[in-house]
């Protein structure tokens, strides 16, 4: 999307937001401010998006009630952003309370949930928590094991994940196993040149040079 098409998306937007804002319409509003936290997150302006996923998040709270599936996407996706600027702490409750609000909607094995445990996960150990990490993406794992089976792409993402923190804490030999199952796995179902098959064949050459030295 070129520059200008992005100041009409913007333009339009809030020209939207504003009659929806008038018009009392809640779920609306909200909708727009997830739209416009989009575009300036894609446009690199952090500090916009997380103002419109804040907004956003507040209202859907209001509008939906605090446990209501739509409130744990905004509440991930603001905890996302978050992660990326460092503000680590912050990401994590957001992604506990995405995480306890899936679970309470759609059960402790659903694929949703391991989506949320992946996510809160991967803030733990930017937090270099890597123990209560590994058992999160052990977590993970196994719910998209059985709700995708062995072969799935997911699956592949979920072992790569738990590889990379098994290789923080130097277990070297159990993360290359994990990053031979998710490169074997994304070989068949994505084919060779695939660019996620690369990041997965790019691990397994790293830790293996790890291993070498």
């Amino acid at each position: 999307m070129n520059k200008n098409l992005i100041q009409d998306s913007i333009k339009f937007l809030e020209d939207d937001l504003l009659m929806k804002i008038e018009k009392g319409d809640k779920k609306g509003t909200s909708e727009v401010l997830n739209q416009l936290g989009m575009i300036y997150q894609e446009r690199g302006d952090y500090h916009k998006a997380i103002d419109y996923y804040r907004q956003s998040l507040e209202i859907e709270n209001e509008y939906y009630g605090p446990n209501h599936p739509k409130v744990a996407t905004t509440a991930n996706n603001l905890g996302m952003l978050l992660r990326t600027q460092g503000k680590l702490e912050e990401a994590k409750k957001l992604y506990e309370r995405a995480l306890e609000i899936d679970e309470k909607a759609y059960g402790p094995n659903h694929t949703s949930v391991a989506i949320r445990v992946n996510n809160l996960g991967g803030v733990l150990q930017d937090m270099g928590k890597l123990e209560e990490a590994k058992k999160l993406y052990e977590r993970a794992l196994e719910i998209d094991e059985k709700a995708y089976g062995p072969d799935h792409t997911s699956v592949a993402t979920m072992a790569n994940n738990l590889g990379g923190v098994l290789r923080a804490q130097g277990k070297l030999e159990e993360a290359k196993k994990l990053y031979e199952r998710a490169l074997e796995i994304d070989e068949k179902t994505l084919g060779k040149d695939h660019p996620h098959t690369v990041i997965m064949r790019n691990n397994l050459d790293l830790i293996k040079r790890e291993m070498e030295g």
